[in-house]
């Protein structure tokens, strides 16, 4: 009797052993983190890219990344199985996967998914995945992104199946409104290419409405006083505070010109006309604004 026993306690071992090999690998999805995030000034064009150094983090289906818990999307579906080794996934707006050449995203997640003046993007319910920026902090110039570790760069966006591409950036001026925060328009960023400001010690915005504009090619430009935070612009973005309401003039119409700046009294080109001249403007072709009495076709914003 005892031989029997003995040999019911050995077939159970072995049935063990052979349950606990059988098991499969460990796998989820908790070292995905946000690795890199890009927005163009309005948001249309955004992406948010994630990275793991980790095998088997394929559990992906049916978690979300989120935008300071107001703005969600899901992940419909896991990956394959082992094979998430160094990869990325990327979520785009539509605007962004429809640039020629753009990686297909993962997702498509909605355009301004971010708060590009500060927001908090995390991975599912993770901590560790979390990336938190501040007003300034995100480059909206087209061609560089954020990363984790707080720096920027070029935009690298990089999809799971590891086609990526540099974004063309941004050419010319470009106003979006800040929202959710001033839906209004009293406040908004104002996006140029200064690295192609030639001359340029720092730059100033100069407005007006529709009914100052010239009735005739060649005439002068004429201009609303300087408002706040005009002035002395560092470079690009500029957040524009107390932009004026074109409800205030006949023709509900504003328009606005970015300046290359010498640090003194000198400023740039206002751009040529439809007939090739030179802009003028009230003061001997300068604006009079931001004590700028002068001015040199010399500096551009081409």
């Amino acid at each position: 009797m005892g031989s029997v026993k003995r040999f019911l306690v050995l077939a159970g071992m072995v049935i063990a052993v052979t349950v606990l090999f059988s098991l499969p690998a460990m796998s989820g999805s908790h070292t995905w983190v946000i690795n890199e995030i890009y927005s163009n000034a309005d948001g249309t064009l955004q992406f948010v890219e994630m990275w793991t150094p980790s095998p088997n983090e394929f559990q992906i289906g049916g978690k979300s990344v989120h935008a300071n818990a107001a703005s969600s999307s899901t992940f419909p579906a896991n990956l394959p199985m082992n094979s998430t080794t160094n990869k990325h996934l990327l979520l785009a707006t539509s605007g962004f996967a429809a640039l020629p050449g753009a990686p297909t995203p993962d997702l498509t997640i909605p355009s301004g998914f971010f708060n590009i003046n500060g927001d908090t993007i995390q991975w599912h319910i993770y901590v560790a995945s979390i990336l938190s920026f501040g007003l300034g902090d995100l480059p909206t110039d087209g061609i560089q992104s954020l990363n984790k570790d707080g720096t920027t760069g070029p935009a690298t966006p990089t999809n799971f199946a590891d086609d990526t591409f540099a974004p063309p950036g941004v050419r010319g001026v470009r106003v979006a409104k800040i929202l959710p925060n001033f839906p209004d328009g009293s406040r908004v960023t104002v996006t140029f290419d200064d690295s192609a400001c030639i001359g340029a010690a720092d730059f100033h915005i100069v407005y007006g409405f529709g009914s100052q504009l010239p009735a005739t090619l060649g005439g002068t430009y004429m201009l609303q006083p300087a408002g706040l935070g005009q002035c002395s612009i560092p470079g690009s973005p500029k957040v524009w505070g107390g932009a004026p309401d074109p409800v205030a003039d006949s023709t509900r119409f504003l328009y606005f010109l970015v300046l290359a700046g010498s640090g003194g009294s000198v400023e740039g080109s206002w751009g040529l006309d439809a007939a090739g001249n030179e802009r003028s403007g009230p003061m001997g072709g300068a604006s009079g604004q931001c004590s700028h009495t002068a001015k040199t076709i010399a500096n551009s914003c081409p």
